[in-house]
């Protein structure tokens, strides 16, 4: 058995079934990828490490949910347990790397649920919510609805 040599060809058909033009391809996207990515905000970085899971609800609690509820809770697992595989990549990419590296797909991404989420927040009606600072210890300074 020899080992496969270059392949020469002009024809593409042949050309993609080429072990060495498809190592040779699969190269070029990895470069252009490690090129194309870029270090993540220390403050994202902060903060996705920082984030605590609430802890498990007992059987008590997850029986008096209704259904639909129920559903809502295992889902809100299932994103959990997602949660924490991200944050350790995140973790062992810092302590490896000193830094989490990112695609400019992620900031695109980044920025368009911040969109959403402005536009969203501005179809509130805030005009009835009081924002202060109040002492509940001082009666003269809570302003009762």
């Amino acid at each position: 058995m020899g080992v496969a040599g270059p392949c020469i060809t002009t024809n593409v058909a042949a050309a993609e079934e080429c072990p060495m033009m498809k190592a040779a391809a699969a190269q070029v996207v990895a470069d252009e990828q490690k090129k194309a990515k870029m270090r993540m905000p220390d403050n994202y970085v902060a903060s996705i490490l920082t984030l605590k899971r609430n802890p498990p609800r007992g059987p008590e609690y997850m029986e008096s949910l209704s259904p639909e509820e129920r559903e809502e809770e295992l889902e809100d697992d299932k994103v959990g347990d997602e949660f924490e595989v991200f944050q350790e990549e995140v973790r062992r990419a810092v302590e490896n790397d000193g830094c989490y590296m990112v695609d400019q797909r992620y900031f695109a991404e980044t920025a368009a649920i911040q969109e959403a989420m402005e536009e969203e927040w501005a179809k509130i009606d805030m005009s009835r919510v009081i924002f202060g600072d109040w002492d509940y210890d001082d009666p003269e300074s809570v302003q009762y609805l």
